[in-house]
């Protein structure tokens, strides 16, 4: 579950490229390491949050992941927290309504933040994460590949009721090698496809997991643990939102206070 502060910094982010610090020299500690790295004063430069946009679509009730579209000129997209069916929600930078769309093989359990890729053949790929487990009892969870809709002007008039539907999703099941964790911050590295889930913690650092392409389709893919990740913040872990620069050089994560 997000509330307006986070989805105003991860917007904020997404539009104005928040230096934060690098995707490649991510300051974390290794599996088991005695060490959890503190990034609370790596940047001074991180730019203050700035609404540039309230959304007007009713239907949105609770935002839990944004991101901005790579081959729909200035529009955005979200989705609902758990509650909702499968439906993804475009709107532009006035907040006006663009289109309500629905991933007709898709389950919303917990959907919780939302990543995109645009691949070398420029075909841009939207990755929703129901990755939310509040009560850590899931044995997987699911991370939805979807091919980006090209939207038109009538898509502004669907609704929830009459929505349009997207292509069937490919569902990239995976679990972690450990235990089950709650997560809310799905990350896609735009270099090369790299999957992240930072998990959400209300003791101690939060884990960092990874799934490098292609992904199983056939069977569960299983998370590789590369580190753990904290702030200075209490509690240290609890990340609620993440995203990675376009250029992949830039990474910021939110928590209930701050990114």
């Amino acid at each position: 579950m997000k509330y307006k502060l986070c989805f105003v910094l991860i917007l904020t982010f997404a539009a104005n490229g928040c230096d934060l610090f690098s995707v490649k020299s991510l300051p974390v500690s290794k599996p088991n390491s005695d060490k959890t790295e503190d990034v609370q004063n790596i940047s001074k430069d991180y730019n203050k949050p700035q609404i540039i946009a309230r959304i007007k679509d009713d239907a949105i009730t609770e935002s839990s992941g944004i991101v901005i579209s790579r081959i729909n000129k200035n529009v955005f997209w979200t989705h609902n927290d758990s509650g909702d069916d499968s439906f993804l929600y475009a709107f532009d930078s006035n907040g006006d309504k663009r289109g309500v769309f629905k991933i007709p093989n898709a389950e919303n359990v917990d959907w919780e933040d939302i990543a995109i890729f645009h691949d070398s053949n420029k075909i841009s790929y939207l990755f929703v994460g129901d990755i939310g487990d509040n009560n850590a009892k899931r044995d997987e969870i699911t991370v939805y590949q979807i091919r980006e809709p090209k939207i038109e002007t009538s898509d502004a008039k669907t609704t929830k009721k009459n929505p349009r539907l997207t292509d069937n999703a490919i569902a990239i099941k995976i679990k972690y090698p450990d235990e089950q964790f709650d997560a809310e911050s799905l990350l896609i590295n735009p270099q090369n496809g790299d999957l992240y889930v930072v998990t959400k913690m209300y003791v101690g650092a939060a884990h960092i997991y990874k799934l490098s392409p292609p992904f199983a389709q056939n069977k569960t893919n299983v998370l590789q643990n590369i580190g753990e990740i904290k702030v200075a913040n209490t509690p240290e872990g609890l990340f609620t939102g993440g995203e990675i620069s376009p250029d992949g050089k830039r990474l910021v994560l939110c928590d209930y206070l701050q990114a």
